[in-house]
């Protein structure tokens, strides 16, 4: 009994300290749109997403789902719930998740399906960035853009040289 206790807090503290978060040093809020149905390329799906960083990776969420989650446990925690719900959005929530960690060369995606969730590991490509010559200032930073293509999907992003973060151009 002794030696099953043993291997039982042994394994316990060793995924303990597997899970240890690392802080994010910086966290980035911006609108993504894109064309779901390529017959249609003037109407575009958007969603309000945050991106949170630090020095070993990056993990991307849908900020409209994490808020019409907190407005439904606002509303289900209320003394006068009903039992009824009201949803609003402006966008389409994306149900993936994306965990990246360049220095392990890996992508983790999470997918929700109803209360599920599911991650599927893969290898991170790299991306060829193509600096384009729009220069402006955002947040107080000289930015300019680049653009690359993921997954079949053509990406264009601002960045500014002056962030100690290497997640993109």
């Amino acid at each position: 009994m002794k030696y099953s206790l043993s291997i039982l807090l042994s394994v316990a503290t060793q995924l303990l300290f597997a899970q240890e978060r690392t802080p994010a040093i910086a966290k980035v809020h911006y609108e993504f749109k894109h064309v779901n149905d390529s017959t249609q390329r003037d109407q575009f799906l958007r969603d309000e997403t945050v991106v949170y960083l630090n020095q070993q990776g990056s993990y991307y969420t849908s900020y409209s789902s994490k808020r019409m989650q907190e407005e439904v446990k606002k509303q289900m925690e209320d003394p006068a719930f009903s039992g009824n719900l009201t949803l609003t959005t402006r966008s389409s929530p994306s149900s993936s998740s994306y965990l990246i960690n360049p220095d392990q060369n890996k992508i983790t995606e999470v997918i929700s399906v109803a209360s599920d969730h599911f991650s599927i590991t893969s290898p991170y490509p790299t991306q060829d960035w193509e600096i384009l010559g729009d220069r402006k200032e955002i947040g107080g930073y000289n930015c300019q853009n680049a653009k690359a293509t993921f997954k079949g999907r053509t990406y264009i992003a601002w960045f500014t040289t002056e962030l100690p973060f290497s997640y993109g151009p």
